[in-house]
């Protein structure tokens, strides 16, 4: 099931509504990005509560075909967004996102995240539908390139 962008951005402000529920649960790995699970308002759809020590990233990855939108909660996080150009061929664009920040995507989207700053930072993930598998790839020079899905199903139990 998707979801549109609005409903997707009302989800990600209704778990923010509730951070005296959450921000104590947060946890900070030094060793990877940490993240938990949390519940959803709307039917069909994950949230994922995030963590950012400085430096940790997700790599270049898509969403298994969902759809999603994030909101930074706290801190910095630098997106590279792999775009197609009106040539066919791919690019990278960067963006900054600072706490208060919301980024709505589709199904097909393909993008690095990572804290670039010396300060945690904190983001809350919707999936629509709920993830189940999650692409890695590498960057050549014809693109994205694909190495690995890797089940992320089971990161919910």
């Amino acid at each position: 099931m998707t979801h549109s962008p609005a409903v997707l951005k009302q989800a990600l402000t209704h778990v923010l509504a509730q951070r005296d529920q959450w921000w104590s649960t947060l946890e900070y790995d030094p060793e990877n990005r940490w993240f938990r699970t949390w519940p959803c308002p709307i039917e069909a759809a994950e949230i994922r509560l995030m963590t950012w020590l400085p430096e940790q990233g997700t790599g270049l990855h898509d969403h298994g075909g969902s759809s999603g939108a994030f909101h930074v909660v706290s801190g910095v996080v630098r997106e590279q967004v792999a775009t197609r150009t009106v040539r066919g061929t791919y690019e990278i664009r960067e963006k900054t996102h600072q706490t208060g920040d919301t980024r709505v995507f589709g199904t097909t989207y393909i993008h690095d995240m990572t804290n670039v700053e010396i300060t945690p930072a904190v983001s809350i993930h919707i999936y629509a539908p709920s993830l189940t598998t999650l692409t890695r790839y590498h960057w050549n020079s014809l693109g994205p390139a694909a190495y690995m899905t890797d089940d992320v199903s089971a990161a919910r139990a």
